[in-house]
């Protein structure tokens, strides 16, 4: 992947600082970052995407309503899940096996003869009498292989050595969720907390965590904790040595209700991004209070924001409800414009060669 150029962001800022004096702005104060959106018409697929992924040669992949869009800096391709089937959920293992959840469909994809990208199927190893058929699968990518997750069922698959293997969960109803951090498989409901699991075996801890609550995101924070976004929309930090669970106290807490929270993104400087179905995307720094504001007004080309991920680069992929942002979050010098409170200035968006 190439960073996109920022001639015309290094010219705006040295007019802006010689002019306005903006080298004096409090330090945590940010400009827009440079964004790019593109519509269905520069992909040639459906408005409607939900996750992001990057292979270990930089490609992006993106889960899309028509099936898996790859992209390489300047060309976009889709690649069809058999079925023709919505994709929902991608994940990357430690090897850099993009692996695949679809809509009543599950598996990854391969070079073929010609080193094009190919989704393979698990389907062939799923015995058919398993509640799959049109249910969402969500996938988990780790150096274990990879999990599956598939949408009312109370159990999960896990793949690894070339062996699917399903767990059934028992005594357990589908109203869970899975994640995997620390070498380990994690899940969350109401009636455990967030436990651990081995081999279909939940292993709840002696006092258990977020009980009664459902976990909404869940994240590695910093070295020393978790992150984890309840129903209510409170965030909480979970200690990873101890488990003591101590709330995070963000500035968004009574709005999000409103805004209807969608995920949340660690940043690379450690600043959270999340994303919502109503107003865009929101930036808050490492004490939890807002700096920035990403939406229609500002450039964003559609405020329901599905997932974020930000790529090796640093740059973040906004998969939209109808199509997808580049933000450059990386880059140092961001776009100071009307939308900043400053009049008079014009920038364009600077596409990604």
């Amino acid at each position: 992947m190439r960073i996109p150029l920022l001639g015309i962001c290094i010219a705006i800022w040295f007019v802006m600082t010689d002019l306005l004096g903006l080298s004096t702005l409090h330090a945590q104060e940010m400009g827009k970052p440079i964004l790019h959106n593109y519509s269905p018409r520069d992909y040639n697929a459906s408005s409607a995407n939900y996750m992001a992924v990057q292979d270990r040669r930089g490609l992006l992949y993106f889960a899309n309503l028509r099936g898996i869009l790859e992209y390489d800096g300047a060309n976009w391709r889709i690649i069809n899940v058999p079925n023709r089937s919505t994709v929902r959920s991608l994940a990357t293992d430690s090897t850099g096996i993009v692996y695949v959840g679809a809509i009543g469909d599950f598996g990854y994809l391969q070079p073929d003869s010609m080193g094009r990208m190919q989704f393979v199927s698990f389907m062939p190893m799923v015995d058919i009498a398993d509640p799959l058929r049109n249910n969402q699968v969500v996938v988990l990518g780790t150096e274990k292989g990879a999990y599956f997750q598939i949408s009312g069922d109370s159990s999960y698959y896990h793949w690894k050595a070339n062996k699917l293997t399903r767990y059934p969960l028992k005594g357990f109803d589908s109203g869970f969720s899975l994640f995997y951090y620390g070498g380990k498989l994690l899940i969350s409901s109401p009636s455990t907390g967030l436990a651990e699991v081995k081999e279909g075996k939940i292993i709840i801890p002696d006092t258990p965590i977020l009980k009664d609550r459902y976990i909404l995101d869940f994240l590695s924070y910093d070295e020393n904790h978790y992150l984890a976004v309840t129903d209510l929309y409170q965030f909480w930090l979970i200690n990873k040595d101890n488990q003591e669970v101590s709330r995070f106290e963000t500035s968004l807490e009574k709005e999000l209700k409103d805004l209807y929270f969608s995920g949340v993104l660690r940043l690379q400087d450690g600043k959270l991004l999340i994303s919502t179905v109503r107003d865009g995307a929101i930036v808050l720094n490492q004490n939890g209070k807002e700096i920035i504001r990403l939406n229609e007004s500002n450039g964003l080309q559609d405020r329901l924001i599905i997932d974020a991920f930000q790529d090796k680069q640093g740059g973040v992929w906004l998969s939209l409800s109808k199509g997808i942002t580049y933000l450059g979050m990386s880059v140092p010098l961001n776009v100071w414009d009307e939308s900043n409170g400053l009049e008079g200035l014009r920038y364009r968006n600077v596409e990604t060669p």
